[in-house]
């Protein structure tokens, strides 16, 4: 007898014995009462605000200005989430990402704990940074002096070296709301 058939005829259901489950599952879930069911609605926004957001400024923005949640679609079998141009300025304002650059290495990458270690000394970056694994060989650069980030667009192409003589070239990409994965860095 398979493995899964046992778990069920022991009267465990298939969500403790590991089993997937499909979308169009009858199934409920348990609640988690410590995440809400109810979602705050999004603030009006006065047109003095709207104009000010609609021209970029940013810094403007009242603080307890939340995105709206939305469900996700199916596109070709697989569930997406999409947001307008003016949501993922939203998103970026809220989450810090003016200064933002993504760097993509061309042959290989050391693991993300040297690389939050390798990166702020070897790009001289002097303000606060924070530094996460991106997609595949795309690390997120986000950084807090507007000098920083002008400094690491000046140059077309980093090396970071590590301990063991290995150097990982690495190119710029601008984040921006129209960033898409399959951009090509620009070659000098």
């Amino acid at each position: 007898m398979p493995e899964s058939m046992i778990g069920a005829a022991i009267g465990q259901s298939a969500v403790t014995t590991g089993q997937l489950i499909p979308l169009a599952s009858d199934i409920q879930l348990p609640s988690l009462p410590s995440i809400p069911i109810d979602f705050p609605n999004v603030p009006n926004l006065t047109s003095e605000e709207a104009t000010k957001f609609n021209e970029g400024n940013y810094a403007t923005l009242p603080c307890g200005f939340p995105i709206p949640f939305k469900m996700p679609t199916l596109n070709n079998g697989v569930l997406r989430v999409t947001w307008t141009d003016d949501e993922v300025k939203r998103m970026n304002a809220l989450e810090n990402l003016q200064y933002a650059v993504i760097r993509k290495f061309s042959y290989g990458w050391p693991q993300l704990g040297k690389l939050r270690k390798l990166i702020p000394s070897q790009c001289n970056i002097k303000g606060a940074d924070q530094i996460g694994l991106l997609r595949n060989r795309r690390v997120l650069i986000r950084m807090e002096l507007y000098e920083d980030f002008v400094n690491m667009m000046a140059r077309p192409l980093y090396y970071i070296s590590d301990r063991e003589g290995f150097a990982y070239p690495m190119r710029p990409l601008i984040y921006d709301e129209k960033f898409k994965v399959t951009e090509k860095s620009h070659k000098l």
